[in-house]
């Protein structure tokens, strides 16, 4: 989940992304909300994406849905910084 939040930012959101200034910058997150790389980076690379302005809205994919929606990781994801 890290680094696809890392290409995200610097691939399709980095300086190179032909903005448009009047279209809001969104990634739909699909999850299970259990991220296995690089945990300790996850964060800070939240946060980077945020500060950009660009709003993460994340749908959890699970048979504990009731369990998962009160995941704190998943809460960091999608909550506002």
């Amino acid at each position: 989940m890290t680094g696809g939040f890392k290409v995200i930012r610097q691939e399709v959101f980095g300086r190179g992304y032909r903005q448009r200034p009047h279209v809001k910058r969104l990634i739909v997150l699909i999850t299970d909300g259990v991220p296995t790389r690089d945990v300790d980076k996850l964060h800070s690379e939240v946060a980077r994406i945020k500060s950009m302005g660009i709003r993460v809205v994340g749908i959890a994919v699970t048979n504990l849905v009731g369990a998962y929606s009160q995941n704190p990781k998943l809460h960091t994801l999608t909550a506002d910084i």
